[in-house]
């Protein structure tokens, strides 16, 4: 007995919804991070203290590596084809 699921199986739709949701989730989370570090950077930047001092290009590199997963996120969800 195969443990794959048919299209026409009503669990099928259930399980393709939670996923398409979980995806939107991970796509919200990955923007919202993206901002959280790019403000925490710039406000660094602007008092110039000993935290931007340490701090500063690791923000930058985390704000650029949070982008690169939002954008391949969203890059994915455009050739899977969300409704």
């Amino acid at each position: 007995m195969s443990r794959l699921l048919s299209l026409a199986d009503p669990r099928a739709a259930v399980y393709i919804r939670r996923m398409q949701t979980g995806f939107a989730i991970a796509v919200i989370a990955m923007v919202g991070a993206t901002f959280v570090v790019l403000i925490v950077g710039v406000i660094a930047m602007l008092r110039q203290g000993k935290f931007n001092a340490r701090h500063s290009n690791k923000l930058m590199r985390l704000r650029v590596l949070f982008q690169f997963a939002a954008i391949m996120l969203i890059a994915l969800a455009f050739l899977i084809g969300h409704k």
